[in-house]
């Protein structure tokens, strides 16, 4: 039996070329090309959601919650100041406003638990 590749060639080719027109986005934009730091032109071009507000939000309210458990905020989260992006704005740009606040803070909840967790345990 011959080694098949996992993803075949002619599904690459085709992602982002006819299909790419035709959808409709109803929750987000393209991510402004200054903010596009890769050297490699990707088929499926970056998005980010037009309710990045209230991701910030969620993951606020994450690290609110977090520091009135007492919890001492040494990670960073899914709201990067520096990159002016929250992660789970780009990574589920299409989530419905709803949505998109629980994946926040959940999500910000897991980097700020494993940023002390996961220096402990690899260090």
């Amino acid at each position: 039996m011959e080694n098949q590749p996992l993803v075949q060639p002619d599904f690459i080719s085709r992602l982002g070329t006819s299909n790419e027109d035709t959808i409709e986005y109803e929750y987000s934009i393209p991510l402004p090309l200054h903010l596009q730091t890769s050297q490699f032109d990707f088929a499926i071009k970056p998005r980010v959601s037009i309710h990045a507000a209230i991701a910030d939000e969620g993951c606020q309210a994450a690290r609110d919650d977090w520091e009135a458990m007492g919890g001492d905020l040494i990670a960073h989260g899914c709201m990067r100041e520096e990159s002016f992006l929250n992660f789970i704005a780009v990574v589920i740009p299409e989530a419905i406003p709803e949505r998109i606040w629980a994946a926040s803070y959940a999500s910000d909840v897991g980097f700020i638990h494993d940023g002390p967790s996961a220096s402990i345990l690899y260090s």
